[in-house]
């Protein structure tokens, strides 16, 4: 067992060991508690069994003493973890609610924490609560960011396979999907926005058999038709970001006037967001037919009397096999942020 596979092994038991563990010096915190805050869409019809989808959501809290644990149900997923400012991950699994560790050993005093999701949009996990140090409790956490950045892409932007070692082929095994390490969250981070991401990795722009059209999910709060619809008055993005294109190969014909109905219904959201339809990174010159459609999308919004649209190329292109990396998005990020900058913030 090579040592990726022992250290996934090792967490998976001890997520186990700490599930069946249920000490009488803890208390319960329920996920409706007002100092609990949710970047990002979550379904909150019932609000001690917040649900969530997509890549990038986010629960963000405050808390004091020594320990905190989370409380989680649904499909095996793996969760980004800030502990004060510390980034880690941790994976949860089994039937049924599961209580997960999140940090131990902690001065006993006030901690923040954010739990991101990490990697398969197409699979549901419920969030029921933290587990605190008797007689502990959440605070008021830090204000929220007044910028909000939306992304629709598919792996690229969720962060398929970018933390593969090395610039070798993808390996295909979900702890190496990481969408902390996407241009998508590396551009919210370089101007401190909320970030909400509708990405799945195969996803088209055109509808075809057995594929994931977005212009056909967009509105929901996972990547699935069944998925519940998202109330868009509940977050309002201030700037857009569009990148497909890639799976809809060859280009079928109707790729530009599906295009321009996908951004005329963002943009019926969004009346004053900036909205940049981005082509790349995987995309370099070969395959110019896709990147001129999509320029003409652009310039016949234009001339429709929409001049907030934008089309920018970006001009990493990945010289190896398989997905983007962690640097290749770092540089393509850097990209996009400058050229964001052009228009806004």
């Amino acid at each position: 067992m090579n040592v990726k596979k022992l250290s996934r092994f090792l967490i998976i038991i001890l997520m186990f060991l700490f599930s069946n563990i249920r000490s009488g010096a803890q208390i319960t915190v329920l996920p409706h508690d007002p100092n609990i805050q949710y970047i990002g869409r979550f379904d909150l019809s019932n609000p001690d069994e917040p649900v969530c989808w997509l890549v990038g959501t986010e629960i963000r809290a405050q808390f004091s003493g020594t320990s905190i644990s989370a409380i989680f149900s649904g499909s095996a997923t793996y969760f980004n973890l800030v502990v004060d400012g510390r980034l880690s991950y941790f994976c949860f699994a089994g039937k049924g609610d599961v209580i997960c560790p999140l940090a131990i050993g902690l001065r006993d005093t006030i901690h923040t924490i954010s739990i991101i999701k990490r990697h398969s949009p197409w699979a549901g996990q419920t969030f029921k609560g933290f587990v605190l140090d008797e007689g502990k409790s959440l605070s008021a956490p830090s204000a929220r960011s007044d910028r909000r950045i939306e992304f629709y892409g598919d792996s690229m932007t969720q962060g398929a396979q970018v933390d593969v070692p090395g610039t070798g082929p993808d390996l295909n095994e979900s702890i190496y999907d990481n969408n902390y390490n996407s241009y998508a969250m590396m551009v919210a981070r370089a101007f401190n926005a909320e970030c909400s991401i509708v990405a799945k990795n195969g996803a088209t722009l055109v509808a075809g058999p057995n594929k994931t059209d977005i212009p056909s999910v967009y509105n929901r709060i996972g990547c699935s038709k069944e998925s519940p619809i998202w109330d868009f008055s509940k977050w309002k993005a201030d700037v857009v970001v569009v990148n497909l294109g890639e799976n809809d190969d060859p280009l079928p014909s109707n790729f530009t006037s599906t295009y321009v109905s996908f951004v005329k219904d963002i943009r019926s959201k969004y009346p004053n967001a900036p909205i940049f339809l981005l082509a790349g990174p995987l995309w370099n010159g070969i395959d110019q037919i896709h990147c001129d459609a999509i320029q003409e999308v652009a310039t016949t919004l234009n001339a429709d009397g929409d001049p907030k649209v934008y089309f920018y190329k970006l001009k990493k292109a990945v010289d190896h096999p398989g997905h983007n990396r962690t640097a290749d998005n770092l540089i393509s990020s850097e990209e996009l942020v400058a050229k964001i900058r052009t228009v806004i913030w």
